[in-house]
């Protein structure tokens, strides 16, 4: 009885998990990169916040086989690259990256999902080239060729 117990708390736990990160590639052109992205929260607030961190995440550390720039724009472990320039992070995920987000349009209004979690779905639009442009400029990664 307690292997089923644990089996199902795992399973529960998992579908959870890979849930809380949903992000997609919707399109991309030479200075933008659209993602559609799931957020989760106690309110609506939070859950566009959580999207909107969850879609800059995917640009930054994973990237998108889609898109024209496949890449993610840093190649190195996020803990690492945070710990190292965590002055600059600490500002840019407090509201720092809103200036890099050039459009927002909810795609499922907050409400509660299948699994009764709390979310919101967004269309995101970042302006890659910009954001890019302030990586470098701030020593977080190198311009290409150099």
């Amino acid at each position: 009885m307690k292997k089923i117990t644990a089996l199902i708390a795992m399973i529960m736990v998992s579908l959870n998990v890979c849930a809380q990160y949903q992000t997609n590639y919707l399109s991309s052109t030479a200075t933008t990169i659209a993602v559609r992205s799931v957020g989760y929260g106690r309110n609506a607030q939070k859950a566009i916040s959580d999207a909107e961190q969850k879609a800059f995440l995917a640009v930054l550390y994973n990237g998108f086989e889609q898109a024209s720039y496949s890449s993610a724009i840093i190649q190195d472990l996020r803990d690492d690259v945070e710990k190292a320039h965590s002055a600059y992070f600490g500002n840019f995920w407090d509201e720092g990256c809103r200036r890099f987000i050039m459009s927002t349009t909810i795609t499922q209004p907050f409400a509660k999902d299948s699994v009764g979690n709390k979310c919101i779905v967004l269309d995101v639009t970042i302006n890659h080239k910009a954001l890019r442009e302030d990586l470098e400029k701030n020593g977080i990664i190198r311009k290409f060729g150099f």
